[in-house]
């Protein structure tokens, strides 16, 4: 078995919302919406409908995948910094890309609702599934 590394938390925070909250949602919503895209052309109605349906599912397993990573290869010594970290980065990049949404082209309410809802599940399953090791 391969020895646990010890290491800061807010790397392993940051491991943890690359993984579960950028990587695995954009891998995903790339699979997912470019043949929805398709099907459902601009009607961004139904595809943010989708979308707020599917992205918080997606965010679930994600953290479950990113916490089973982050048990297998690093010592937790305080989850909770580790969850409130992850969270700030997120909102940190969430905010920004909105703001900048918001500059470029016009911001959708329902990708906003969509952030919100996927936010707190980020936090919610986070809380649920990193734990401090033994």
């Amino acid at each position: 078995m391969k020895e646990k590394k010890q290491t800061k938390d807010w790397y392993i925070a940051a491991t943890h919302y690359l993984t579960a909250g950028f990587a695995i949602p954009f891998v995903f919503g790339f699979v997912i919406g470019t043949p929805l895209a398709i099907v459902l052309g601009e009607n961004n109605l139904w595809v943010g409908i989708i979308e707020l349906i599917l992205m918080p599912v997606i965010m679930w397993f994600g953290v479950i995948y990113s916490a089973k990573y982050i048990e297998r290869t690093y010592i937790v010594r305080d989850s909770n910094k580790i969850v409130n970290l992850s969270v700030i980065y997120s909102i940190v990049v969430i905010v920004g890309l909105h703001a900048y949404g918001a500059f470029v082209a016009k911001v959708e309410y329902i990708s906003v609702a969509t952030a919100a809802v996927t936010m707190a599940v980020f936090y919610l399953a986070s809380k649920k599934y990193i734990k401090n090791s033994e």
